[in-house]
């Protein structure tokens, strides 16, 4: 996780000549570069000399990354009998940032999901243009709700929660 703005991100990654990805955007200043391991720790390097900070994910897997590509045709052929069910909310795609609806979740939608970089900080924007003001964070830890509160205070809006 580099705590840089996506720019920013972009141009070390192109100074670095590595093949390496943004894999997800999770605030306006912090981005998540995905890529080989080797790749990786060259980065790393290339980071430290010169002197921005990063924390390292342990992932076994480059995921939204170029290196996800020779598994996309078989994830995609896994989901085709994938049924959806209507939802009560907007749901925003953090792929394209479209409103999407049930007929557009199809296999084809995720198996461009799982290749395409994870624009979290702009469905959050999105998000915030419909009055939301309710964000709820299902998982296993609260990792992603200091983003959400970067990205609320950036549009100069209040999230309280408790």
């Amino acid at each position: 996780i580099i705590s840089e703005t996506p720019l920013i991100v972009q141009e070390l990654i192109d100074k670095s000549n590595l093949n390496l990805d943004i894999a997800i955007i999770n605030s306006h200043k912090s981005s998540v570069v995905s890529g080989l391991i080797d790749e990786i720790d060259q980065f790393k390097h290339y980071l430290e000399t010169s002197n921005i900070d990063y924390f390292n994910l342990n992932s076994k897997y480059a995921f939204h990354s170029r290196y996800i590509e020779p598994i996309v045709s078989e994830f995609e052929s896994t989901l085709t009998n994938l049924t959806t069910h209507t939802f009560k909310v907007p749901m925003i795609s953090t792929a394209n940032l479209q409103e999407l609806t049930t007929n557009d979740l199809t296999a084809n939608y995720w198996a461009t999901q799982i290749r395409k970089p994870v624009q979290f900080a702009y469905a959050i924007d999105k998000a915030l243009t419909y009055e939301i003001d309710i964000f709820l964070e299902i998982g296993a830890s609260s990792a992603l709700i200091n983003y959400i509160n970067d990205i609320v205070n950036s549009n100069e809006k209040t999230l309280v929660y408790n």
